[in-house]
Protein backbone atom coordinates (compact mmCIF):
# COMPACT_ATOMS: atom_id res chain seq x y z
CA UNK A 1 0.00 0.00 0.00
CA UNK A 2 2.57 2.62 0.81
CA UNK A 3 4.83 1.46 -2.43
CA UNK A 4 1.93 2.10 -4.04
CA UNK A 5 1.32 5.65 -2.63
CA UNK A 6 5.20 6.66 -2.48
CA UNK A 7 4.12 5.42 -6.83
CA UNK A 8 1.30 7.41 -7.39
CA UNK A 9 3.19 10.24 -5.85
CA UNK A 10 6.16 9.98 -7.97
CA UNK A 11 3.91 9.88 -11.27
CA UNK A 12 2.24 12.77 -10.21
CA UNK A 13 5.11 14.91 -9.77
CA UNK A 14 6.22 13.61 -13.06
CA UNK A 15 2.83 14.76 -14.45
CA UNK A 16 3.13 18.18 -12.99
CA UNK A 17 6.21 19.14 -14.35
CA UNK A 18 5.59 18.02 -17.56
CA UNK A 19 2.55 20.20 -17.63
CA UNK A 20 5.71 22.92 -17.11
CA UNK A 21 6.07 23.85 -20.19
CA UNK A 22 9.14 26.25 -21.17
CA UNK A 23 8.79 28.38 -24.59
CA UNK A 24 11.50 28.73 -26.66
CA UNK A 25 11.70 32.40 -28.63
CA UNK A 26 15.02 32.75 -31.32
CA UNK A 27 16.85 33.59 -34.30
CA UNK A 28 15.72 31.51 -37.64
CA UNK A 29 18.57 31.80 -39.15
CA UNK A 30 21.52 29.90 -39.55
CA UNK A 31 23.87 32.03 -41.22
CA UNK A 32 25.95 34.26 -38.59
CA UNK A 33 28.24 33.64 -35.38
CA UNK A 34 25.32 35.24 -33.30
CA UNK A 35 22.74 32.67 -34.70
CA UNK A 36 25.02 30.09 -34.15
CA UNK A 37 25.71 31.01 -30.40
CA UNK A 38 21.60 31.37 -30.05
CA UNK A 39 21.24 27.98 -31.52
CA UNK A 40 23.70 26.25 -29.23
CA UNK A 41 22.13 28.55 -26.05
CA UNK A 42 18.31 27.30 -27.20
CA UNK A 43 20.12 23.32 -27.39
CA UNK A 44 21.39 23.59 -23.85
CA UNK A 45 17.94 25.26 -22.58
CA UNK A 46 15.56 22.74 -24.10
CA UNK A 47 17.47 19.69 -23.11
CA UNK A 48 18.28 21.16 -19.89
CA UNK A 49 14.33 22.01 -19.12
CA UNK A 50 13.36 17.92 -20.18
CA UNK A 51 16.28 17.43 -17.73
CA UNK A 52 14.33 18.81 -15.20
CA UNK A 53 11.53 17.06 -16.12
CA UNK A 54 9.57 20.01 -18.17
CA UNK A 55 8.13 20.26 -21.50
CA UNK A 56 9.73 22.79 -24.05
CA UNK A 57 7.60 24.42 -27.23
CA UNK A 58 8.88 26.35 -30.04
CA UNK A 59 7.66 28.20 -33.00
CA UNK A 60 7.90 24.92 -35.01
CA UNK A 61 10.26 25.64 -38.05
CA UNK A 62 13.37 23.29 -38.74
CA UNK A 63 15.71 26.02 -38.75
CA UNK A 64 17.67 28.04 -36.22
CA UNK A 65 16.71 28.09 -32.81
CA UNK A 66 13.85 26.43 -33.22
CA UNK A 67 15.33 23.76 -34.58
CA UNK A 68 18.20 23.53 -32.14
CA UNK A 69 16.04 23.29 -29.01
CA UNK A 70 13.00 20.82 -30.54
CA UNK A 71 16.52 18.51 -31.44
CA UNK A 72 18.37 19.20 -28.32
CA UNK A 73 14.89 18.01 -26.18
CA UNK A 74 13.73 15.47 -28.51
CA UNK A 75 17.19 13.85 -27.63
CA UNK A 76 17.01 14.34 -24.08
CA UNK A 77 13.68 12.51 -24.14
CA UNK A 78 14.87 9.98 -25.89
CA UNK A 79 18.17 9.33 -23.25
CA UNK A 80 16.06 9.42 -20.38
CA UNK A 81 13.70 6.26 -21.51
CA UNK A 82 10.79 9.06 -23.06
CA UNK A 83 9.11 6.74 -26.14
CA UNK A 84 6.43 9.53 -27.04
CA UNK A 85 8.29 12.59 -27.67
CA UNK A 86 5.90 14.28 -28.23
CA UNK A 87 4.60 14.68 -24.65
CA UNK A 88 7.21 17.22 -23.89
CA UNK A 89 8.28 18.45 -27.31
CA UNK A 90 5.48 20.80 -28.95
CA UNK A 91 6.17 22.79 -32.23
CA UNK A 92 3.25 25.74 -33.49
CA UNK A 93 4.18 26.28 -37.06
CA UNK A 94 2.18 28.06 -39.08
CA UNK A 95 0.07 26.43 -42.22
CA UNK A 96 0.25 28.15 -44.95
CA UNK A 97 4.24 28.89 -44.86
CA UNK A 98 5.17 25.11 -43.46
CA UNK A 99 6.65 23.00 -46.64
CA UNK A 100 7.10 19.80 -45.09
CA UNK A 101 9.50 20.48 -43.41
CA UNK A 102 9.25 20.05 -39.31
CA UNK A 103 10.62 19.24 -36.58
CA UNK A 104 10.80 15.38 -36.11
CA UNK A 105 9.44 13.54 -33.09
CA UNK A 106 8.04 16.74 -31.63
CA UNK A 107 3.81 16.98 -31.45
CA UNK A 108 2.87 19.79 -34.55
CA UNK A 109 0.13 21.87 -33.83
CA UNK A 110 -0.76 23.78 -36.90
CA UNK A 111 -1.72 27.97 -36.74
CA UNK A 112 -3.61 29.70 -39.46
CA UNK A 113 -2.47 33.06 -38.34
CA UNK A 114 0.52 34.20 -36.77
CA UNK A 115 -1.56 35.60 -33.74
CA UNK A 116 -2.91 32.33 -33.45
CA UNK A 117 0.56 30.84 -33.22
CA UNK A 118 1.57 33.28 -30.79
CA UNK A 119 -1.16 32.75 -28.84
CA UNK A 120 -0.48 29.14 -28.29
CA UNK A 121 3.20 29.54 -27.31
CA UNK A 122 2.23 32.19 -24.84
CA UNK A 123 -1.05 30.87 -23.30
CA UNK A 124 0.04 27.08 -23.24
CA UNK A 125 3.47 28.20 -21.63
CA UNK A 126 4.63 28.18 -18.30
CA UNK A 127 8.13 30.76 -18.75
CA UNK A 128 9.50 31.88 -22.02
CA UNK A 129 13.47 31.86 -23.05
CA UNK A 130 14.54 34.15 -25.72
CA UNK A 131 17.84 33.38 -27.75
CA UNK A 132 19.25 35.91 -30.22
CA UNK A 133 16.71 36.90 -32.71
CA UNK A 134 15.84 39.91 -34.72
CA UNK A 135 12.68 42.16 -34.70
CA UNK A 136 10.42 39.37 -35.09
CA UNK A 137 11.87 37.61 -31.67
CA UNK A 138 11.53 41.10 -30.24
CA UNK A 139 8.05 41.27 -30.79
CA UNK A 140 7.34 38.29 -29.39
CA UNK A 141 9.26 39.29 -26.41
CA UNK A 142 7.21 42.36 -25.81
CA UNK A 143 3.62 40.06 -26.60
CA UNK A 144 5.30 37.55 -24.27
CA UNK A 145 5.78 41.03 -21.65
CA UNK A 146 1.89 42.11 -22.64
CA UNK A 147 0.43 38.87 -22.02
CA UNK A 148 2.78 38.62 -18.22
CA UNK A 149 1.51 42.32 -17.36
CA UNK A 150 -2.52 40.94 -17.99
CA UNK A 151 -1.80 38.05 -15.38
CA UNK A 152 -0.70 40.34 -12.81
CA UNK A 153 -3.93 41.55 -12.62
CA UNK A 154 -4.81 38.14 -12.84
CA UNK A 155 -3.29 37.07 -10.06
CA UNK A 156 -6.34 36.95 -7.28
CA UNK A 157 -7.72 34.51 -9.61
CA UNK A 158 -4.67 32.02 -9.07
CA UNK A 159 -2.60 32.75 -12.12
CA UNK A 160 0.84 31.80 -11.54
CA UNK A 161 3.73 33.84 -11.78
CA UNK A 162 5.25 33.34 -15.22
CA UNK A 163 9.54 34.30 -15.53
CA UNK A 164 11.00 35.52 -18.81
CA UNK A 165 14.35 34.38 -19.26
CA UNK A 166 16.33 36.91 -22.19
CA UNK A 167 19.83 35.15 -22.67
CA UNK A 168 21.65 38.15 -24.54
CA UNK A 169 25.12 37.93 -24.69
CA UNK A 170 25.31 40.73 -27.28
CA UNK A 171 23.04 42.92 -24.88
CA UNK A 172 20.79 43.30 -28.45
CA UNK A 173 17.26 43.12 -26.34
CA UNK A 174 18.56 44.59 -23.36
CA UNK A 175 19.34 47.69 -24.70
CA UNK A 176 16.08 47.96 -26.56
CA UNK A 177 13.78 47.37 -23.39
CA UNK A 178 16.06 50.15 -21.81
CA UNK A 179 15.10 52.19 -24.39
CA UNK A 180 11.89 51.51 -24.05
CA UNK A 181 11.90 52.12 -20.65
CA UNK A 182 13.65 55.64 -21.22
CA UNK A 183 10.59 56.93 -23.37
CA UNK A 184 8.14 54.64 -21.55
CA UNK A 185 7.76 55.44 -17.72
CA UNK A 186 4.44 52.99 -17.55
CA UNK A 187 6.52 50.31 -18.97
CA UNK A 188 9.61 51.19 -16.53
CA UNK A 189 7.49 51.21 -13.12
CA UNK A 190 5.67 47.97 -14.49
CA UNK A 191 5.83 45.01 -11.39
CA UNK A 192 6.42 42.55 -14.67
CA UNK A 193 10.50 43.39 -15.14
CA UNK A 194 10.47 42.37 -11.70
CA UNK A 195 10.35 38.22 -13.81
CA UNK A 196 12.32 39.37 -16.22
CA UNK A 197 15.72 38.23 -16.14
CA UNK A 198 18.83 39.28 -17.97
CA UNK A 199 21.52 36.70 -18.51
CA UNK A 200 24.23 38.17 -20.08
CA UNK A 201 27.13 36.38 -19.42
CA UNK A 202 27.26 32.24 -20.70
CA UNK A 203 29.67 30.98 -17.84
CA UNK A 204 26.79 29.91 -15.64
CA UNK A 205 23.85 30.46 -17.54
CA UNK A 206 22.65 26.93 -17.97
CA UNK A 207 22.83 27.19 -13.73
CA UNK A 208 21.22 30.22 -14.13
CA UNK A 209 18.32 29.27 -16.18
CA UNK A 210 18.09 26.10 -14.02
CA UNK A 211 17.40 27.40 -10.63
CA UNK A 212 15.23 30.39 -12.24
CA UNK A 213 13.03 27.13 -13.76
CA UNK A 214 12.82 25.00 -10.48
CA UNK A 215 12.33 28.23 -8.31
CA UNK A 216 8.66 29.04 -10.50
CA UNK A 217 7.58 25.58 -10.99
CA UNK A 218 7.86 25.77 -7.10
CA UNK A 219 6.03 28.61 -7.14
CA UNK A 220 3.32 27.63 -9.61
CA UNK A 221 2.88 24.37 -7.28
CA UNK A 222 2.02 26.55 -4.23
CA UNK A 223 5.75 26.55 -2.65
CA UNK A 224 6.72 30.51 -2.11
CA UNK A 225 10.19 31.56 -2.67
CA UNK A 226 12.24 32.26 0.58
CA UNK A 227 13.55 35.94 0.92
CA UNK A 228 16.87 34.75 -0.15
CA UNK A 229 16.06 33.28 -3.10
CA UNK A 230 13.59 36.33 -3.99
CA UNK A 231 16.66 38.23 -3.66
CA UNK A 232 19.19 36.39 -5.59
CA UNK A 233 16.60 36.30 -8.21
CA UNK A 234 16.14 40.70 -8.45
CA UNK A 235 19.51 40.64 -8.98
CA UNK A 236 19.33 39.15 -12.54
CA UNK A 237 16.15 41.07 -13.22
CA UNK A 238 15.42 43.68 -15.75
CA UNK A 239 14.09 46.12 -12.77
CA UNK A 240 17.42 45.95 -11.35
CA UNK A 241 19.77 46.19 -14.36
CA UNK A 242 17.21 49.62 -15.35
CA UNK A 243 17.57 51.30 -11.75
CA UNK A 244 21.40 50.68 -11.81
CA UNK A 245 21.49 52.26 -15.41
CA UNK A 246 19.17 54.89 -13.84
CA UNK A 247 21.66 55.05 -10.79
CA UNK A 248 24.80 55.56 -12.81
CA UNK A 249 23.66 57.90 -15.28
CA UNK A 250 22.63 60.32 -12.22
CA UNK A 251 26.43 60.11 -10.77
CA UNK A 252 26.63 57.42 -8.44
CA UNK A 253 29.03 55.41 -11.10
CA UNK A 254 31.26 57.85 -11.76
Amino acid sequence: MIESQEKGGVESELKNRREFRVAIFGTGRESSDQDEEAMRNAGLVAGLAVEQGFSIATGGYNQGAMRSASEAAVKKAKELGIEDTGEVVKAYPLAEKLKGETVLDAEIVRSDTLVERLEHLIDESSAFVIVGGKTGTVLELISALHSEHIQKKMREKGAAARPIIIIDPSMEHTDLLSLLAKRDKKFKSDKTLNEVYILSHTADMQGQVKEILDLYYKESRGEKMSEEERLKLDKLSLKNFLDSQEHFAAGAGI
